[in-house]
């Protein structure tokens, strides 16, 4: 642009002037303008996009001046084919006419006239049409006359339309399934495709990660194992308090602690089944006859005398006590003996003891006739009989006052009447006293007894218990019991006599799982003065009951050669008595002394 300029100013030109020789041309420069649409040269923008400027009549105008120069052809045709036909129509009448101006329309022939006139097609209306006619008006135009033969003949052909139709729509709709099922089987099989590979993926990333893991096991495992072996040895040999202990204890069922397993077999080692050397000479007991349940008796007692004593002094280990039994062995000069085991000042139990006796010779009248009273049938009256006593009993008086006291007994008697007749029975029992009532401790101490005694007879239980509210009953202090019973009972000789041996042994048996574990649980709870001074008030009902009416004390003190000191080993080493107490009705003391007036069903 500025090079223009510059040449035309070199040739004499001015702003002023246009270009040309007259200077009468264009006085400013042509702006060059950009088209970016596909409007020809020439087409003014603004005149097309006015408000002055209505496209729909130029585009009407537009398309009907197509119309009519298209119409106006198609009738130039026309009027020549009109015309073309009219001179041959003239040419054909003129042959037919007679005269020049008229026309011969029939010839005579045999009385009839035949007529020569053709007639004439039917002029088709014509139709102007600015747009392509729809198929009804075709049809229309055209008549009814169609391209087929039939046509002429009134055959419309509808029934063939209508087949055709329908099987064109039927073709569609078919195709159109087809498409679509098509479609939806391409997506399974794709979603399948994918389905296995995920499957795929996720079974080998299975595998690998197993694998992964079991060989960091393999190599971990030994130390973790070795790492839990040790402190578990360290943790049960050092507990961390007292009363992880004590519940390492429930866990920790030695063959020695809680077997219940006694047998009355006799394996000719006195020294490890026993507390001392057997009363009755080992070979005697060794090469006694089956049927000889004084020795089968004597043997079973003594191991579970063993047993119980080893749990006891365990229970005693375990509070780093080294306190243990003091083991006495006696001998009756009337005949018969016995094993004294007796353990105090313990930290667990204040006085424990565990005796057996063995003892034979004559019994005393006065014996045979408190026997006969209570139901025994003897032929001798007034007469020293025979007899044969051997038996277990234990009475364990612990420390603190939330571990309750147990008591059991279990004997075997012969006695030989004056016709030589042999009367034989089973007597014992098992019962617990508590001073502070804990209803779990107590449901515990009864099932135990009861799954033994049903496993011999289900009316046992029942009856058994009955007999020890009745019997620890302290008459004197207006049927106030003892403790919380259990069961007992005397003059077993129902049925067979292994039956009732096998039924004592069962019931021996469950001294140490019903009673142990109650002491392993509440041996390390604190205590204050006032439940340690209701324990003594308490103690002082229980000697009140072994001294006055405890028919197992008034015998050993009645047979001669007694040792008295294992009788009253019963006794607890300290107990009180105070001119009535004062407690509230709401207590745990008065909640105690309800159970004991008033005995309950545990089980």
């Amino acid at each position: 642009m500025e090079f223009a300029e510059r040449m035309l100013r070199k040739y004499g030109w001015d702003d002023d002037k246009g270009l040309g020789k007259d200077n009468q041309g264009m006085k400013t420069p042509i702006k060059a303008v950009l088209k970016f649409d596909n409007r020809g040269v020439g087409c003014n923008q603004k005149d097309e996009y006015s408000s002055e400027f209505k496209w729909w009549e130029y585009s009407y105008n537009r398309a009907a001046k197509k119309v009519s120069e298209s119409l106006d052809q198609s009738q130039g045709e026309e009027k020549k084919d009109q015309k073309r036909k009219h001179s041959e129509d003239k040419q054909e009448s003129s042959k037919k006419s007679i005269y020049s101006r008229f026309e011969k329309s029939s010839v005579l022939m045999g009385n009839k006239e035949e007529s020569l006139r053709v007639e004439q097609e039917t002029v088709v209306t014509e139709v102007h049409v600015s747009s392509l006619p729809t198929d009804e008006e075709l049809h229309r135009i055209c008549g009814g006359r169609t391209a087929h033969k039939g046509a002429r003949h009134g055959i419309r052909m509808n029934g063939k339309l209508q087949r055709l139709q329908e099987q064109e729509e039927r073709s569609f709709s078919a195709s159109s399934e087809i498409l679509l099922e098509q479609n939806i089987e391409k997506k399974k099989k794709k979603k399948r495709k994918a389905d296995e590979t995920v499957e795929y993926r996720a079974a080998i990333f299975g595998v690998i990660s197993f694998n992964r893991m079991a060989r960091q096991t393999r190599t971990a495992l030994p130390y973790a194992l070795g790492m839990a072996t040790a402190g578990t040895l360290y943790y049960v040999h050092n507990p961390m308090s007292k009363h992880h202990a004590a519940m390492l204890d429930i866990f920790r069922l030695t063959p020695r602690s809680l077997d219940t397993d006694v047998s009355d077999s006799f394996l000719g080692k006195p020294f490890e089944l026993f507390m001392a050397e057997p009363i009755t000479s080992s070979d005697a007991l060794q090469n006694s006859d089956a049927n000889s349940y004084k020795s089968r008796m004597e043997v079973f007692i003594l191991k579970l005398q063993k047993q119980i004593c080893h749990s006891l002094e365990q229970c005693e280990a375990k509070q780093n006590s080294d306190v243990r039994f003091k083991v006495d062995r006696w001998i009756r000069e009337e005949g018969g003996g016995g094993i004294t085991c007796v353990m105090q000042d313990g930290a667990v139990f204040e006085k424990a003891g565990v005796n057996i006796s063995v003892v034979h010779g004559k019994l005393p009248v006065q014996a045979v006739e408190q026997m006969r009273a209570r139901g025994h049938d003897f032929a001798a009256k007034n007469t020293p009989l025979d007899f044969f006593a051997t038996g277990i009993s234990s009475v364990i008086h612990p420390k603190n006052p939330h571990v309750p006291t147990v008591h059991f007994n279990y004997r075997y008697f012969e006695l030989i009447d004056a016709d030589g007749k042999k009367h034989w029975w089973y007597g014992g029992g098992t019962d617990m006293t508590p001073y502070y009532l804990d209803e779990s401790d107590c449901k515990h101490f009864h099932s135990t007894l009861k799954k033994a005694c049903d496993k011999h007879d289900s009316s046992y239980y029942p009856k058994f218990k009955k007999w020890c509210d009745d019997y620890f009953n302290i008459n004197f202090r207006q049927n106030e019991r003892r403790g919380i019973g259990g069961i007992f009972f005397d003059d077993l000789n129902e049925g067979s006599h292994e039956a009732c041996f096998n039924f004592v042994k069962a019931c021996a048996n469950t001294v140490i799982p019903s009673y142990i574990p109650v002491v392993q649980k509440n041996c390390q709870r604190t205590f204050t003065e006032q439940e340690r001074d209701w324990q003594l008030l308490r103690r002082g009902r229980y000697a009140e009951f072994n001294l006055a009416i405890d028919r197992g004390t008034k015998f050993g003190l009645q047979t001669p050669g007694s040792r008295i000191e294992s009788i009253l080993m019963s006794l607890p080493p300290v107990a009180k008595w105070r001119y009535g107490w004062d407690f509230e009705a709401d207590s745990p003391e008065m909640k105690l002394m309800k159970v004991l007036k008033e005995p309950k069903e545990w089980v």
